[in-house]
């Protein structure tokens, strides 16, 4: 006797944190408190990861993390990559990878931990996509939203995401410094409360489109831009009284921050997986960063005498990278062997022009000021060998990376020209072994 079922559906559920021999997994869409949060806002919650107030970030206590997007390296760091992740919504990422112990194929200057943020990219046939909507209200209101499209037909496929990060934050802090005498008692105090509100503007988009030459051929072309503002207005007041809370004399602090950050990439991409397994890959990327920054404090002091200073500045910087890779990997049953070489080359071009104020007249900050010129080229050539099987897991590797590089700081009429160049190799050898 025989029975026909019904419709059947069956559900699966990533969960939030997946934990590996290499790396931790973060399956953003899992954690429900991820909703309308930017990458920055999930990094915060992830185990092992650590964000400070400088935008730093820290895995496991070490610094120097290095974060990619989809394999690529952001080349950000500090406040720069903090409104960068900042800025692109969590709904527009598939999953993030914590790697703790970088392999050999990774460049040398993420051994302290390299921080992978996937995309998401649709594979339905046909014309499919998605709208994700966020706002909230806490002091001020705040919006982040996304909107991901995707058409396949045939051997083309086409895609779009899109996000955008709309509010306002603030910061609120308060400092109370004692001092004593040689007595061990209270002689002076010093109240520090200060406010800082900040404007956010962000909008990044990426889009591209890929052909499947073969079964086993894939050829892609992307693009991907960001836009980034931030308004920044700050007041502090520092009182100093006496430990009667007589104030003595008092200093306001008045200021403005302007942040403009502009990113602009282009990727063309070739995978290729043989008959017997074997891949062969290879990336040309192309980057342009535009950053635009300016500043304005003014301090007034409240007591007999008191003078009024202030300061303002102009701190733009262009930042130009093109890299090229190739990456090969055979498997023989349990065993992996990967190979690849890598170059790339950076031009930066900082300028900080400073100015102050005499109460009366604005005058050039020279022993502020700088220009500062850099060039740089780095040519890699990795290999690795790993075994996986049951429990046990092994990997070993080694890399050379040859690194010249080429720095002018141009002077003015206080602060003399200086440059410096060097070249030279060095060898990182990695292993990992865990049951």
């Amino acid at each position: 006797e025989s029975a026909v079922l019904g419709n059947v559906n069956v559900t699966a559920k990533k969960p939030f944190v997946q934990f590996a021999p290499d790396k931790t997994v973060i399956n953003v869409e899992a954690g429900i408190g991820n909703a309308g949060s930017s990458i920055m806002d999930v990094l915060e919650k992830s185990p092992g990861i650590t964000v400070g107030r400088d935008g730093n970030i820290s895995m496991k206590g070490k610094p120097q993390v290095m974060v990619l997007i989809d394999g690529k390296q952001t080349q950000l760091s500090g406040a720069d990559l903090q409104a960068y992740l900042s800025g692109i919504s969590a709904s527009q990422i598939d999953v993030i990878e914590l790697i703790d112990h970088p392999g050999a194929k990774y460049d040398a200057a993420g051994n302290a931990g390299i921080i992978n943020i996937k995309t998401k990219k649709l594979k339905q046939k046909g014309f499919n996509g998605s709208l994700g909507l966020g706002i909230g209200q806490g002091f001020y209101f705040k919006s982040n939203n996304s909107l991901n499209l995707n058409y396949r037909n045939g051997r083309v496929n086409v895609f779009m995401n899109y996000g955008n990060r709309l509010g306002t934050e603030m910061m609120e802090m308060f400092a109370l410094r004692k001092y004593f005498d040689q007595a061990g008692n209270d002689s002076l105090y010093l109240s520090q409360p200060n406010f800082n509100r900040t404007r956010i503007r962000a909008h990044n988009i990426k889009t591209g489109i890929d052909f499947f030459a073969s079964d086993r051929t894939t050829i892609g072309l992307s693009f991907s831009g960001i836009f980034n503002d931030r308004h920044t207005k700050s007041y502090s007041t520092i009182d100093w009284m006496s430990p009667a809370s007589v104030i003595d004399s008092t200093i306001n602090t008045w200021g403005t921050r302007e942040s403009r950050f502009r990113r602009a990439g282009v990727n063309f991409s070739l995978r290729h997986v043989f008959p017997n397994k074997d891949e062969l890959s290879a990336d040309i990327d192309g980057i342009h960063f535009d950053i635009r920054g300016g500043q304005f404090f003014e301090t007034r002091l409240s007591a007999p005498g008191s003078v009024v200073e202030a300061t303002r500045g102009n701190i733009p910087s262009t930042l130009e990278i093109v890299t090229a890779k190739i990456d090969y990997s055979k498997r023989f049953n349990e065993w992996i062997w990967e190979s690849g070489f890598k170059t790339a080359g950076t031009k930066t071009d900082n300028l900080a022009d400073y100015f102050f104020n005499d109460g009366q007249n604005w005058f050039d900050d020279l022993s502020r000021s700088n220009h500062f010129l850099y060039k740089e080229h780095i040519h890699a050539l990795y290999s690795s060998i790993g075994f996986d099987k049951g429990k046990w897991q092994w990997q070993a590797g080694l890399r050379y990376e040859a690194t010249s590089y080429q720095a002018n700081q141009l002077g003015n009429a206080v602060v003399k020209d200086s440059s410096f160049r060097r070249n030279y190799g060095s060898l990182f050898p990695t292993a990992l072994i865990s049951f």
